[in-house]
Formats: structure tokens, sequence, C-alpha cells
């Protein structure tokens, strides 16, 4: 039983380092997006996101947006901080954001918004 509860407060403890070393960081948009159905205009944007996978994208002091989504593990650290998206007929749509350094990515349910994905892109 001891067993049991020592590995899962290891992964529950590997979880919260993982997502907390997203606790602030910034991304550039060079053109708009859409994230969870929300609009967010060219600009810089800090991201920010909890234990829960709860992601908030904040434009100065000001919350632009908030989605769900998931880490990731990669094989290689990324070379820089990148947003990747799909292109809908609505325009394009933020599915993972990248950073600098780093093996984990965020991930992001866009199936209700991407479901006339023509392609995708990077920024």
């Amino acid at each position: 039983m001891d067993r049991k509860i020592l590995k899962a407060v290891v992964i529950t403890g590997l979880l919260v380092l993982a997502v907390s070393a997203y606790a602030a960081n910034t991304i550039t948009l060079n053109n708009p997006a859409m994230v969870n159905g929300k609009q967010l205009d060219a600009g810089v944007y800090a991201v920010k996101v909890s234990g829960s996978g709860d992601v908030t994208f904040l434009r100065g002091k000001t919350e632009a947006a908030t989605a769900k989504a998931r880490v990731e593990e990669r094989d290689g650290k990324a070379p820089g901080d990148t947003v990747v998206y799909s292109q809908t007929k609505d325009g394009a749509v933020i599915t993972e954001i990248q950073f600098a350094g780093k093996k984990q990515v965020l991930v992001f349910d866009n199936n209700s918004q991407a479901s006339n994905d023509r392609g995708g892109g990077r920024q």
C-alpha cells in the first residue's frame, strides 16, 4: 500500500513540475489566431498554465482568453518559442505551443473549431 501512495505522489510531483515550467512564458502572435473560440489579435501574450491544465492568455494585465491544454513530451527541446496552428474557414486556430529549450509542449483540443481543417502552419 505504501508503494502505491509513494508512486502516486511521485507522478503527481512530476506533473506539477512539468506544468509549472510554463508558469510565466510569453508568445508573440504575428497574425490573429483563435483559441477556445476566442480571437486573439496579433501581439505579445503572457501564457500562464495552472496545475489542472487551464491556460490563460494575458495581454498586459488583461485576460484575453482561457483554454484547456494537455502537456505532451517531445523527443527534443524546442529551438525557440513556436505557435503551431491549423487553418480553418474561420481563420488560424492555435493547436500547440512550444517553448524554447523545453521538451514539453502545450497541446490544445480545438476539435469543434478545426472540423474544416485545410492545413496548418507555424509562427
